[in-house]
C-alpha cells in the first residue's frame, strides 16, 4: 500500500514538500490502527501529539488511494477567505500542512464483519504526521492554494490528450461521453486521480456539466 506516495501527490499539488517515511511513526501508527480495528471505530488518539489521519475502507479496493482522496476531499470545508483549523477541514489541512516533514503509516484488519459505530470498511488505516498542524502556526503559510491556474491547465490537458490518453465511449453523459474512460497507463491514472478530486471540489457544477466540457469524461470515471 503506497499511502506515502499518495499523500505526497496531494502535498505537491498544494506546494508542500514530500513527507519522509518514519519507522518510529510507522510503529505508533500501526499500534493505533490495531486498537481502532479492535474497537471498530474511527477516531484519533487524544494522547498523541502527532498529526493524525484515520480512514476505514473495504478490502479489495485501492486502500491508499481511497483514503488519500477521502482526506483531500475535506478541502470543500476549508474557507480560503477566512482560513482556520476546523474539525471538518482538518483531514485536508493536515494532509497538505507545509511544515510536516515525517509520516508513519499503519494498517489493521477489523475482526469479523461487525458493523459498529463509525466503521466504513474492513481495514483501518492511520497516518501520523510530525510535526502536526497547529493553531499556533500561520495557517496561510502552511495551507497553500493549488499552484497555478489549474482549471485552465486541466482543460488544456484534457482537450489535448482526451483521444490519446483516455479511451472514451460515446454515450449519454453530458451528451458527449459516458464511463468507462480508461486511462492508458498507471502514471496517467495517478495524475488523473488528483485532477478528478481537484475538479470535483474546485470547479462549479455549472461549468463541469457543460456538454462541451472535455472534463465530463474524466469526472465520470469516479462516479462509478
Amino acid at each position: 500500500m503506497d499511502l506515502v506516495d499518495e499523500i505526497n501527490l496531494f502535498r505537491r499539488l498544494h506546494q508542500s514538500s514530500d513527507v519522509s517515511p518514519s519507522e518510529n511513526l510507522d510503529k505508533k501508527a500501526g499500534a493505533w490502527a490495531q486498537q481502532l480495528a479492535a474497537e471498530g471505530a474511527e477516531k484519533i488518539d487524544p494522547n498523541s501529539t502527532y498529526g493524525q489521519l484515520v480512514c476505514s475502507h473495504h478490502a479489495g479496493n485501492d486502500l491508499a488511494k481511497a483514503c488519500a482522496v477521502k482526506w483531500y476531499s475535506a478541502i470543500k470545508f476549508f474557507d480560503w477567505a477566512d482560513p482556520k483549523l476546523t474539525v471538518k477541514s482538518s483531514p485536508f489541512t493536515q494532509l497538505v500542512w507545509k511544515t510536516s516533514t515525517r509520516v508513519g503509516v499503519g494498517i489493521a484488519k477489523a475482526a469479523g464483519g461487525s458493523k459498529r459505530q463509525n466503521i466504513g470498511g474492513n481495514y483501518f488505516i492511520v497516518a501520523f504526521f510530525d510535526p502536526a498542524q497547529s493553531d499556533e502556526d500561520n495557517i496561510k503559510e502552511n495551507v497553500l492554494p493549488a499552484a497555478g491556474n489549474l482549471h485552465s491547465a486541466l482543460l488544456s490537458f484534457m482537450t489535448f490528450y482526451r483521444h490519446s490518453v483516455l479511451r472514451p465511449t460515446k454515450g449519454s453523459l453530458s451528451g458527449v461521453y459516458s464511463a468507462p474512460c480508461e486511462p492508458s497507463s498507471n502514471k496517467t491514472r495517478e495524475f488523473l486521480t488528483i485532477l478528478v478530486v481537484y475538479i470535483k471540489y474546485h470547479v462549479p457544477p455549472s461549468i463541469l456539466y457543460q456538454s462541451s466540457n472535455p472534463l465530463a469524461c474524466l469526472y465520470a470515471t469516479v462516479q462509478n
